[in-house]
């Protein structure tokens, strides 16, 4: 088997940083020192289609950041998959916090596509947070972007018809819709497969 170039996975890592790093100081400027700490912290991770970045019973301390790709947040409810939420490019989740502002607990964390992530311990993100407290605003901010699009889903949920569900997806997310099976997006809102396939004909 042909190992990778170690010059090409070098530069890879560099340029994923480096993308992390402009998206944070777009959200506010950043410190030589604590850029420098960030690039000590988080370590890159390509998790291919289908691979799972956490199962049931695993070690969940862990924060990551999706550089790009898709992953799916599921539970098992009655023997069926569930999809709680989606993580998509640019969103964090730290994974030690089951029920994110009273969101349902998932138990299952699933590369859709290729993906890649950042990622580091509870623990290591924590004790950035208390050595450089103006970090807390972005992980505040994009916590804020994350969670966010998740209420709008769930309120969606208890608001509207499949039909109107399922059009509130295509029209706000529409990658979601291109890219996410359908057995995954019709429990994503609620809806039988089979109902959202009727949906999509009659559309």
């Amino acid at each position: 088997m042909t190992m990778p170039n170690k010059n090409i996975v070098s530069d890879l890592i560099i340029l994923s940083m480096d993308e992390f790093l402009v998206y944070l100081n777009i959200i506010k400027p950043m410190s030589p020192a604590l850029v420098d700490r960030i690039r000590k912290t988080f370590k890159l991770r390509k998790f291919n289609k289908a691979t799972y970045l956490m199962r049931n019973g695993e070690n969940q301390d862990r924060a990551l950041f999706v550089l790009n790709g898709l992953i799916r947040c599921f539970s098992l409810e009655g023997g069926a998959e569930v999809s709680k939420f989606f993580l998509q490019q640019y969103d964090a989740l730290d994974a030690g916090i089951i029920h994110p502002g009273g969101i349902s607990s998932f138990e299952y964390m699933q590369a859709i596509v290729d993906s890649l992530v950042l990622t580091c311990s509870k623990q290591e993100l924590d004790q950035v947070y208390s050595d450089y407290p103006e970090f807390e605003r972005h992980g505040r901010i994009i916590a804020q972007r994350c969670f966010s699009r998740i209420y709008a889903v769930l309120n969606c949920i208890r608001m509207h018809t499949a039909r109107e569900r399922y059009l509130f997806l295509r029209r706000e997310f529409p990658d979601l819709i291109e890219t996410v099976p359908d057995t995954y997006l019709a429990s994503y809102v609620g809806i039988h497969p089979v109902t959202l396939s009727r949906i999509r004909q009659n559309l």
